[in-house]
């Protein structure tokens, strides 16, 4: 802002408005917050419609790669690579669709918070 308005206005104008301005809403100035992050993780957790579109997605990605020729010699390292990723994308969609679960459905929660013996007194 000072840029922009440096000429027209004293630094500690524009210090003061920006601090007045981030109270407010962060948005104005284009910067990702904490808050921003644990929405879009919250989100992306919580979308459970989303979670076999991404194993999908993954598992398609997969199947591509195995048909790739690989130079001699790194095939066995490729074939390794792409079994770790297609056990990663499987276990994500089991942890996300149950925690999905979980969390939106009361039942399921307190199902599980009574057999966990962690919960338990």
């Amino acid at each position: 802002m000072s840029n922009e308005f440096g000429d027209v206005v004293e630094e500690e104008t524009i210090k003061e408005l920006v601090s007045d301005l981030e109270e407010i809403s962060d948005a104005w100035t284009k910067k990702p917050t904490e808050d921003f992050f644990d929405d879009y993780l919250s989100e992306a957790i919580f979308s459970s419609a989303k979670h076999l579109d991404a194993f999908q997605d993954a598992t398609i990605d997969i199947n591509k790669l195995l048909e790739t020729t690989y130079p001699t010699g790194y095939e066995y390292t490729a074939y390794k690579l792409l079994y770790a990723n297609d056990i990663t994308a499987l276990k994500a969609y089991l942890s996300d669709t149950f925690y999905s679960l979980v969390r939106f459905n009361e039942e399921y929660k307190r199902n599980f918070v009574q057999s966990v013996k962690d919960f338990q007194g």
